[in-house]
């Protein structure tokens, strides 16, 4: 679903979209895309629950139970989303251009580890319930996986960084080259840190203690672009990004240390401590 909506709002932009005056057609498509994805879910899951439109349960408990995944979308986005405004405080708008083009490939990049994480995701949600061990080993494959392709990507993106931004902005924008080259590394930290998230502590019910790390991040990164874009500009920013995702998958490390939910301890240790886990 997320393959068909992403290619139903992104392909036909290179058929309608000609010139900036046809920026209402990419919006349409993107709703157009989200629509297809909702109806195609909402049959799938209407085959397998009926789906009633009654309240169940108490709304407000619903949404006490759901606030923690709330704040967590919030706070990843002002991390996500925040980056070129708090730039745009300290730098003319032609220097915010030379970044949000760079900073436009990364997250182009990083979207595309959501469809194979959503799946993983449902299959260790799945499991987590019957065996534990089996749910760790999972996620360590997976996210074993993603940070291998991350890797991938991201020396690419480092080789080949002046051709990508010729070639999809156009020689006017050389200079975005270098802040994607020391943003490469970014896809490995954030899809890591993604993985930890989504597959791992928010499947375990650690919703207050991810909503604290995604918090620091973002004091991490407001703070640092405040003190590195005037004196470094596009490096500055670009810095601020990657100390912000940094301090977020340090917590996150952190958390699950503390916690005693490190997956790898629990994935690969004896038989007979998976069975105490599981109970």
């Amino acid at each position: 679903l997320d393959l068909i909506a992403k290619l139903i709002a992104t392909l036909p932009i290179f058929l309608f979209v000609s010139s900036p005056n046809d920026i209402y057609v990419v919006f349409l498509l993107q709703v157009l895309g989200a629509l297809v994805s909702l109806v195609m879910g909402y049959r799938s899951v209407s085959r397998e629950i009926p789906l009633k439109l009654r309240f169940t349960r108490n709304p407000v408990e619903v949404y006490r139970e759901s606030s923690g995944m709330f704040l967590f979308s919030l706070s990843a986005t002002i991390v996500n989303q925040t980056n070129a405004f708090m730039f745009g405080l300290f730098a003319p708008l032609q220097t915010i251009g030379i970044y949000a083009a760079a900073e436009k490939i990364i997250r182009a990049v990083g979207g595309l580890v959501g469809p194979f994480s959503t799946a993983l995701h449902t299959k260790i949600n799945y499991r987590i319930g019957k065996d534990r061990a089996s749910a760790a080993r999972l996620f360590v494959y997976g996210t074993s996986f993603l940070l291998v392709a991350a890797l991938a990507a991201g020396a690419l993106i480092w080789l080949a960084s002046d051709v990508i931004v010729e070639k999809l902005f156009g020689p006017e924008f050389h200079g975005s080259a270098s802040p994607l080259r020391l943003l490469s590394i970014l896809p490995v930290i954030h899809w890591l840190s993604y993985s930890i998230n989504l597959n791992w502590l928010i499947v375990l019910g650690q919703d207050r203690h991810l909503n604290i790390c995604v918090f620091c991040a973002a004091v991490v990164a407001i703070i640092s672009s405040c003190l590195l874009v005037p004196p470094f500009s596009v490096t500055g920013m670009a810095l601020s990004v990657l100390l912000g995702e940094i301090t977020l998958l340090v917590a996150l490390g952190i958390t699950l240390i503390r916690t005693k939910q490190n997956p790898l301890r629990i994935a690969f240790r004896s038989d007979a401590s998976r069975g105490d886990i599981a109970d």
